[in-house]
């Protein structure tokens, strides 16, 4: 049954679509050869697939015909022989051309030979603007001369005209459920096969859509979004397919010159020149220069940005994406926040709330030979460039119908409400682009439920970064399902207040306990004081003498470490540090280390956890931290108290994780004292 529907929609697809004065579809799984073959954007493949017939023999003369007329690097200086040799070539490159306003010249650097400086007539210019808007894919003849060295003697673009009222139009002959997987299939996805392991109708339209939410930096203009997920599930792979337009940063260091403005030449950057920037393994982003951090922000603000005497405007969307490390389909729990992947310069609470969705990849299912499109599609090139060309149809009259009675929920801020109607209207341009939506769509639902979802979950991680400036509440669109759903939330988010609160000294020590019916867990806290006199550790009450050695190995290592919670070293010169356990006595002191040192940094530092705090672990005055004896027997008394941050050695994370101990529990875990001193202070 399902076969014969995907027939039929194939079938319908080509009906409706392959009538055009140019070809816009073909089989996805035909022109995916040719990408592998020519080393060419996906876009070019399937242009000269379907200009050929979109047949199996189209397929393999394209093919043959990419090995001979395109580059490989390896080749470069024969090609330049060639062109020496014979004083022209015909190639099939990316053609970019830039104006030099002292001679007037027309100048052209074709990327794949890697040859610059080549005279372009400026008619040529005038008929395919898109060479001065950062290039173009085509056919290049090259010729060369003693007199004029390189010329470009013509031209001919790999590149469909797009009209969307084409794309517009054909809506009306698909379901809503036929259209999403059209796009889906377009996009290079199988439908059936991504979500093959979703039974449910409600999950599998929300993974979908999840996918698509990829594609709304293409149709909404200004929209920045963040996307961590494990490796290999494509984070990168749909823009960079689908547009020449989409351009990818990838890790290294990004300088202002690139990004924004040339000073020397006033060259505007991929910012102005691009409409979508994907900044790729974003954790190995260097931005350097805190004035790039700043401009940054200020482009995600407004779209303008000024360095020197340039001030510019773009509509460019950014795209942050990056990997983390996950346990199945949700992050570990060691990560503090979500946002702990990001470059040092980026985890800043000014950067996150200027984003507008945080799209959950660990969600997507990584990318294997069945996830891709064995079905009829819109052309690559056809289908970047139209869904780009709905930033320019009028759609704020359709949204509004869409929206219908959906308010946003109180409390929303100015930046809340510009992210969620931004998602929430690409999602509706790309499954409703002609503006018409049936009485109780189910997607309607799902497609505002979502936005508020994505919006929700950059919300959470702004409560953890900085609690003080931000308030756990619910966030997204009402008279619909609210935020994340609770069984895909990642564990390190809580959203409601818990009702223990620690002051600043305190930290939660969960203690083994044997009495005569059985051994249990049990809770004691660590208070520390600082006293503005004197020097040293003073234990109150009635400690054993293992546990005072603890306590005091806790200190020494803190007094010669203090650079680790940003005091100087001299700082325990004129104070003392007063510590007491509450509750009953501990006897042999196994675990108490790490947490009262934590306990002593809260103190002399004076922040206050916004949840409890706990930790159990064993360490040496040199620094290492180590398994704690019954650990699973001491995790149950926490599992008793309201969620909080637990941390604990990392060579017993595993068995935490696996066990599902503490689902409620933001477990972080440590290397070394040092690195569990970091992680709070």
């Amino acid at each position: 049954m399902a076969d014969r529907l995907e027939r039929s929609l194939d079938q319908r697809v080509s009906q409706v679509f392959g009538a055009l004065s140019q070809p816009v579809v073909a089989r996805k799984d035909l022109s995916r050869r040719l990408e592998r073959a020519g080393r060419v954007p996906r876009f070019v493949a399937e242009f000269l697939f379907a200009r050929a017939g979109g047949t199996e023999a189209a397929a393999n003369q394209v093919a043959d015909d990419l090995r001979r007329i395109h580059p490989d690097p390896h080749q470069r200086e024969l090609w330049r022989h060639r062109l020496v040799s014979d004083g022209q070539i015909n190639v099939l490159d990316h053609l970019e051309v830039s104006v030099h306003l002292t001679s007037g010249a027309h100048v052209g650097r074709l990327e794949g030979l890697g040859i610059g400086g080549i005279e372009v007539s400026p008619t040529l210019a005038d008929r395919f603007p898109g060479l001065l808007t950062g290039g173009l894919w085509g056919m290049a003849e090259l010729c060369w001369s003693d007199e004029t060295r390189t010329y470009l003697g013509g031209f001919r673009p790999v590149q469909a005209e797009t009209r969307p009222d084409e794309l517009i139009e054909g809506r009306h002959y698909f379901t809503t459920d036929e259209w999403i997987d059209l796009l889906l299939t377009s996009s290079g996805y199988d439908p059936g096969a991504i979500c093959s392991d979703l039974a449910d109708a409600a999950t599998r339209l929300r993974r979908k859509l999840l996918l698509l939410t990829r594609l709304t930096p293409l149709v909404e203009g200004n929209l920045n979004l963040l996307e961590l997920g494990p490796r290999n599930t494509g984070k990168t792979y749909l823009l960079r397919s689908l547009s020449a337009k989409a351009f990818v940063v990838s890790g290294g260091r990004a300088t202002p010159a690139n990004l924004f403005v040339n000073l020397s030449s006033g060259r505007p950057g991929i910012l102005a020149q691009r409409r979508v920037v994907v900044f790729d393994e974003v954790a190995r982003l260097e931005l350097g220069d805190p004035a790039m951090v700043a401009g940054l922000k200020d482009f995600l603000e407004s779209g303008t940005y000024s360095r020197g005497r340039h001030e510019f405007r773009s509509d460019c969307s950014t795209v942050f994406v990056g990997n983390i490390n996950v346990d199945g389909y949700r992050p570990l729990r060691r990560y503090r926040t979500l946002c702990d992947p990001l470059p040092e310069e980026l985890r800043d609470s000014a950067f996150v709330d200027r984003l507008h969705g945080f799209i959950p990849g660990w969600e997507i299912p990584k990318l294997g030979p069945e996830s891709f499109a064995t079905g009829v599609g819109f052309l690559s090139d056809y289908f970047g460039e139209v869904l780009l060309s709905l930033r320019e149809i009028p759609f704020a009259e359709d949204f509004r119908r869409i929206r219908g009675q959906r308010d946003l929920l109180a409390g929303a801020t100015q930046r809340d409400q510009a992210a969620m109607e931004r998602l929430a209207r690409g999602l509706c341009k790309l499954v409703f682009p002609n503006g018409r939506t049936e009485k109780g769509e189910p997607a309607l639902d799902a497609i505002f439920s979502l936005a508020g979802e994505l919006r929700q979950r950059l919300h959470d991680q702004l409560c953890l970064m900085a609690a003080g400036e931000f308030s756990a509440r619910p966030v997204g669109f009402q008279n619909t399902t609210l935020g994340v759903p609770p069984e895909r939330r990642n564990q390190s988010v809580q959203t409601l207040p818990p009702r223990r609160r620690l002051a600043a000294g305190q930290v939660l020590y969960p203690d083994r306990h044997s009495s005569a019916e059985d051994r249990v867990g049990r809770m004691v806290e660590i208070q520390v004081a600082v006293l503005p006199a004197g020097r040293g550790l003073q234990i109150r009450g009635q400690q054993s003498a293992e546990v005072q050695e603890v306590l005091r190995t806790a200190y020494s290592y803190l007094s010669a470490n203090l650079k680790l919670i940003g005091l100087p070293p001299d700082w325990l010169q004129d104070r003392t540090l007063v510590l007491q356990v509450i509750g009953e006595r501990v006897e042999d002191g196994e675990g108490m280390m790490l947490p009262a040192l934590l306990a002593m940094a809260s103190a002399l530092r004076g922040t206050v956890p916004d949840r409890p705090l706990a930790a159990v672990g064993t360490g040496a005055i040199g620094g290492g931290v180590w398994f704690s004896d019954d650990l699973a027997l001491r995790l149950t008394a926490l599992a008793k108290e309201d969620v909080g941050i637990l941390v604990l050695p990392e060579t017993v994370m595993e068995a935490v994780t696996a066990g599902g101990l503490l689902p409620h529990w933001q477990v972080l875990s440590c290397r070394d004292l040092a690195e569990a001193l970091r992680q709070i202070a």
